[in-house]
């Protein structure tokens, strides 16, 4: 029987050390989830321009009491910094810390080969931190995966959207989404 090769977990703060120090390249694309550094998938033209169109789509949609963040890191837990595509947040001073677990309205990932993880990882790493709702664009089969009511590691409802449809986040029911302006 094959003993299991240990892993050492890192902190956010052990993480965010490794990158002052130089031990992650200022241009490495990591991220942080449930302490281990995973490499970040390479960004294509259709996920690229799905970012973009989003955040902008988004921005232009909300006002000014919502922070917009494209492609940072939102600290979750002590062991954990993922950075979502595009996540939404209260309006504070990001100037001294990351966005928070606590202050985080949404998360969304624009998934084409990273679905999976998305799938797996991602939402577990999300709904353990009580995030209330995370998306997933969810590029290869057309559709936008809604996840709800985070209960432990898993969200309890998940809604399909598809083109024609809307969608509107949770703790902005007033602001009201087209999927075809999402999906590309």
């Amino acid at each position: 029987m094959a003993t299991p090769i240990p892993r050492r977990q890192f902190t956010v703060e052990e993480y965010y050390r490794m990158a002052e120090t130089g031990i992650l390249a200022p241009d490495e694309r990591v991220e942080l989830l449930e302490g281990e550094i995973i490499p970040l998938a390479p960004i294509g033209p259709r996920h690229a321009l799905c970012v973009n169109k989003l955040a902008k789509y988004v921005i232009k949609s909300l006002d000014d009491s919502i922070f917009v963040n494209v492609l940072n890191p939102v600290r979750v837990s002590n062991m954990g910094a993922p950075q979502p595509d595009v996540s939404l947040h209260w309006e504070a001073d990001y100037s001294t810390r990351l966005r928070s677990n606590t202050d985080t309205l949404l998360a969304i990932e624009v998934s084409d080969t990273t679905l999976d993880r998305d799938r797996t990882i991602k939402q577990k790493t999300y709904a353990n931190a009580k995030v209330p709702e995370f998306w997933i664009v969810n590029l290869p089969e057309d559709v936008i995966e809604v996840y709800r009511t985070p209960a432990g590691d898993e969200y309890q409802t998940v809604q399909i959207v598809a083109h024609k449809e809307s969608l509107s986040p949770l703790l902005l029911p007033n602001v009201v989404l087209s999927a075809d302006k999402i999906l590309v």
